[in-house]
């Protein structure tokens, strides 16, 4: 690539005149690699050019092995007679060195389409080129590209192997044979000028498309007069003055985007121009854009005390301030609701933020919860021992607990997948993938019940008392054990009458236990005399509410007496 470059630059080479006497002008130069893209090689050097052969406006070329052509005829070396190179600050070292015109095949300097003058600070000065800029700045050209777009060069082209600089494009110099480092032309002008050196700096960066931003260059020595223009990449932004070392430019109407700011110092009679290194000056749009949004997508969340379903997209002015916040828990379809986790920054579940000059999203996270709806089936309860909301993937523990005669039978889920993890033990964990309802069926137990009558009390043609003592023969407890009516009937014209109000209460019964509840039966109504003979039966009725119900009743006969 570089010798197709330097074959281009040959065969436009323009034709020398040379004079009788020599007229040399020294020059000093500098390139820089921070203002190149940061790296810290720096290449100081001065030049030897005889005035009166150069060619101005017009193409110059020092090379040994190169003296003619038969379209451009004869080349004159004398044009450039001396260089000396001194090259400081190369990664690993490599490339640094001083050099002289013996370590270069060949060294071009160009002054384009405008004439130079050869007496001054020649870095800035105009040149034809279309493109507005000026001599020394970056314009890499190709070779396809008409005379009239070239705004000039000044390039070094090391021997193969010699370790010296290498022009990589126009005005540009890479270390070690142009394979690191690159540096930036950034000063060119007669030997004795004093060096400078600039350095720009923003009044508000990052700044927005509608702030005001004042560039400050700085150059030393601050003796320097003259000008500075600042640049937007190749683009001039304006101009200042120098007053006791800098000066400034306001600028309000950058675009959206990065800007690469430079100074560059035109120089004076009694110093060097320079360019600074550039700086990234950020602009953003007058007004952010700030999503607000939850995860899962959906959920209600409050900007401002205003409801919206997330996602929703803000536009706001850098700087103010914002109340975002969500309410905890939220409901979603039937048995799920969704539990506040975190704010993507950090924030409680309802805080301020100030918008930052950047697009920036607020996340609310929210973990997903099941409801768990328990049922026990007749002779039991159950108890979940955490509550009805369970976080998505927990195993809560369930309990359930039989009733007096009742035994537990089983777990069964009627809605959710769980999987229950122990089916048939009365505690056991069931899975939250989803709404979940568990049933505990319970089995009743039988009971063993037996009835006696105790000895009438009373008198024998009146009222008469009998005592139904009720034995539970089971293993435990009856419940709700009660006498529940008595049936009379007689062999004779005697009506007897039972006086008690059923049902006759008598409680729960212990296992092994007895109750007794009293019936009364009215013999008013017999003939006395012939009450003796009268013969009948009483069935007294008993029943118990648990164990699935028990009923039983009890005859008694012979009872006239």
């Amino acid at each position: 690539m570089k010798q197709l470059y330097l074959a281009f630059l040959l065969l436009t080479l323009s034709a020398f005149t040379t004079p009788a006497a020599a007229a040399l002008q020294e020059y000093q130069f500098i390139f820089s690699g921070p203002v190149y893209g940061g790296n810290s090689a720096m290449a100081v050097g001065t030049i030897t050019i005889d005035s009166d052969m150069i060619a101005n406006p017009g193409r110059n070329l020092y090379d040994p092995n190169y003296y003619y052509t038969p379209t451009y005829g004869a080349h004159a070396d004398g044009v450039i007679t001396a260089l000396s190179l001194t090259v400081t600050g190369a990664t690993g070292g490599v490339g640094d060195g001083t050099f002289d015109l013996s370590y270069f095949d060949a060294v071009l300097f160009d002054t384009s389409l405008l004439a130079l003058d050869l007496t001054t600070q020649i870095t800035g000065q105009p040149t034809a080129g279309p493109t507005g800029k000026s001599w020394g700045e970056d314009d890499p050209i190709e070779s396809s590209d008409p005379p009239q777009m070239y705004t000039g060069d000044f390039q070094l082209f090391a021997a193969a192997g010699s370790g010296a600089p290498y022009g990589i494009y126009p005005y540009q110099l890479g270390a070690n044979e142009g394979n690191i480092d690159g540096m930036q032309l950034i000063s060119f002008g007669p030997v004795g000028l004093a060096v400078t050196t600039a350095t720009v700096a923003s009044s508000l960066n990052p700044s927005t498309a509608e702030s005001n931003v004042t560039f400050t260059a700085t150059v030393a020595p601050s003796a320097a007069t003259g000008t500075v223009t600042f640049k937007d990449g190749s683009a001039t932004l304006g101009t200042g003055t120098l007053n006791n070392g800098t000066a400034t430019y306001s600028a309000s109407s950058l675009s959206v985007g990065d800007h690469r700011i430079s100074a560059v110092y035109a120089g004076d009679g009694g110093y060097l121009g320079t360019i600074s290194p550039a700086i990234i000056q950020t602009v953003n749009s007058s007004r952010t854009s700030i999503t607000v949004a939850t995860t899962p997508a959906g959920r209600t969340i409050t900007v401002d005390g205003t409801d919206y379903t997330a996602p929703q997209i803000f536009s706001w002015t850098p700087g103010s301030s914002h109340t975002v916040a969500v309410a905890s828990p939220q409901s979603g379809s039937a048995g799920t609701r969704y539990s506040f986790s975190a704010w993507s920054d950090g924030g409680a579940m309802s805080h301020s933020i100030t918008t930052p000059a950047t697009v920036t999203t607020y996340t609310a996270t929210f973990g997903t919860q099941y409801q768990l709806t328990t049922v026990a089936g007749t002779g039991g309860t159950v108890l979940a021992t955490s509550g009805n909301w369970y976080n998505a993937g927990m195993t809560p523990n369930i309990i359930a607990t039989a009733g007096s005669g009742y035994a537990f039978s089983s777990w069964s889920l009627t809605n959710g997948s769980g999987p229950i993890l122990y089916p048939n033990n009365t505690s056991t964990t069931v899975a939250m993938n989803g709404p979940t309802t568990v049933t505990a069926t319970f089995q009743s137990l039988p009971l063993n019940l037996r009835a006696a009558i105790g000895t009438a009390t009373g008198a024998t043609g009146g009222l008469r008392t009998w005592p139904i003592i009720v034995t539970n023969n089971g293993a435990f407890s009856a419940g709700g054990v009660q006498l529940t009516g008595l049936t009379l009937s007689s062999s004779g014209t005697c009506k007897p009458v039972a006086t008690t109000t059923f049902p006759v209460s008598l409680g729960a019964i212990a296992a092994t236990g007895t109750a007794t509840g009293n019936v009364t039966v009215d013999f008013s109504t017999c003939n006395t005399a012939k009450l003796k003979a009268i013969k009948f039966s009483v069935s007294c009725g008993y029943s118990a509410t648990n164990g699935g119900g028990i009923t039983g009743s009890m005859g008694l006969s012979g009872v006239g007496q």
